[in-house]
């Protein structure tokens, strides 16, 4: 190629805005059923059981792993009022980046605590989310090429969940019930 289409080419992709919005394309979305009145709503918590949720990350095993990698952990503390939002679980979010993994290579455990119970396991609910797959690929032309996750899928408490956004690109939250 010629230096005068390079110049051409480059003039043009410096005009394109290219807004990927695909920071999240492998995000795990959860939401938690919640109700003011959960007696009369079975399956669901009341905001002050969720509004504080406990997520513990355990790396699988990778090809030259050596020895047992530590789980991570972090708390989610939100107000009351909040605690039918979904939360996310990403690649970089809650918890931090370990280069070469993504969150498909780990198996995670979200609990929280019921409020009036016994600070022991018997006052948790607690969900494992495991056998996490991502696939994707790389989409576009000419100047701007974003990533788009085309398959993403995972099991809750061994039940098997297909959470892959279609072509709206709205989260398909994962829905965590009494």
């Amino acid at each position: 190629m010629s230096v005068g289409v390079l110049a051409a080419l480059a003039g043009c992709c410096a005009n394109n805005v290219c807004d990927c919005q695909d920071a999240r394309a492998d995000a795990l979305t959860l939401r938690f059923r919640v109700s003011e009145n959960p007696v009369a709503n079975p399956g669901s918590f009341a905001p002050t059981d969720v509004d504080t949720v406990y997520l513990l990350r355990f790396a699988l095993p990778l090809p030259g792993d050596s020895g047992r990698i530590p789980h991570d952990s972090v708390r989610l503390v939100r107000p009351a009022a909040q605690a039918a939002n979904p939360f996310i679980i990403n690649n970089n979010a809650p918890f931090s980046p370990v280069p070469g993994r993504k969150l498909d290579r780990y198996a995670y455990t979200v609990f929280v605590r019921l409020l009036g119970s016994p600070q022991d396991k018997a006052g948790r609910k607690s969900y494992k989310l495991t056998d996490i797959t991502l696939r994707g690929k790389l989409d576009g032309t000419g100047c701007c090429t974003c990533y788009r996750n085309t398959t993403k899928t995972a099991a809750l408490n061994k039940q098997r969940y297909d959470l892959t956004e279609k072509d709206d690109r709205q989260p398909v939250p994962l829905e965590l019930t009494q």
